[in-house]
């Protein structure tokens, strides 16, 4: 009688047991399936899947930072890839963890540039409200992270950015040039409150800064010959900044073009293979 007791008594935990089970996996497909609805149909969340969009999340002091990586479709872990870290303009800002990889950006062209088939792309997304250099700390997070997961190539790190994002690469590329193999900013500027602490100093000394920082780092730079937004004598005084520095400095500028000028630059065929030549 004893036996049959502890038997049933076993049976009816392991049912219990199961049925918690049940639930729990129908709560996180259920979950899954509304997190997945959010974003466009070819970003995963969770599993990793190749030639789409991952969804990622870091924890950088006590704050959570959603971003997206891109995996090539012939991605393998035997390889070490290279890396691309792509940020947005300062109209994609946001906390959705989409906005950043809609038109217009590299996003936008990723799909037709090599950079598709041939490197891991981060794309971050800069909270409303929160500076650029504590955002640019959060970033160097989702790149180790992404080298960590992916067993990615250290020496082989890219950065491009559109206007904002271009901004945020000044100041992050200068500040950690040993992280970085190549800079690529498009239609981008320097910030003197950012590059020099938030003192109140002449536009030439925070070009001087980031040009010594940029010494070892290759920048191609892009720019509009008519931007009004990031007026284009800014981007001509960075360029001859960083030539002054010794800094290895391509820079197009695009006659008579306004202020979006991403995708002529990032459909430029050499920009890649140029790129990639690239190593730290």
């Amino acid at each position: 009688m004893r036996r049959l007791l502890l038997v049933l008594a076993i049976v009816g935990v392991i049912a219990v047991a199961l049925v918690i089970a049940l639930e729990i996996r129908a709560d996180r497909r259920a979950s899954s399936s509304e997190l997945e609805s959010a974003f466009p149909a070819d970003t995963v969340v969770g599993p990793t899947t190749y030639g789409a969009y991952n969804v990622r999340v870091i924890v950088d002091q006590g704050t959570r930072f959603h971003y997206q990586v891109y995996l090539p479709r012939r991605f393998t872990s035997r390889k070490h890839w290279p890396v691309i870290i792509a940020l947005h303009g300062s109209t994609q800002k946001g906390r959705d963890n989409r906005q950043q990889i809609e038109p217009p950006g590299f996003a936008a062209i990723l799909r037709d540039s090599s950079a598709a088939n041939n490197a891991i792309t981060i794309f971050p997304q800069n909270p409303v409200g929160m500076r650029g250099p504590r955002f640019n700390t959060a970033i160097l997070g989702m790149l180790d992270a992404t080298l960590r997961e992916f067993h990615a190539d250290s020496a082989r790190v890219y950065f491009t950015g559109v206007s904002y994002g271009g901004i945020l690469g000044y100041d992050l590329v200068s500040r950690f040039p040993e992280r970085f193999a190549a800079f690529v900013p498009v239609s981008g500027d320097v910030s003197v409150g950012w590059t020099m602490d938030g003192r109140s100093v002449p536009r030439d000394s925070a070009f001087e800064v980031v040009a010594a920082g940029l010494k070892t780092v290759p920048v191609w730079a892009f720019h509009g010959g008519a931007d009004s937004q990031v007026p284009t004598d800014n981007a001509r005084h960075i360029v001859d900044a960083m030539r002054k520095a010794g800094v290895n400095i391509q820079y197009t500028e695009y006659p008579g073009k306004g202020h979006s000028i991403w995708d002529e630059a990032y459909r430029t065929p050499e920009l890649y293979t140029w790129m990639f030549a690239q190593h730290r």
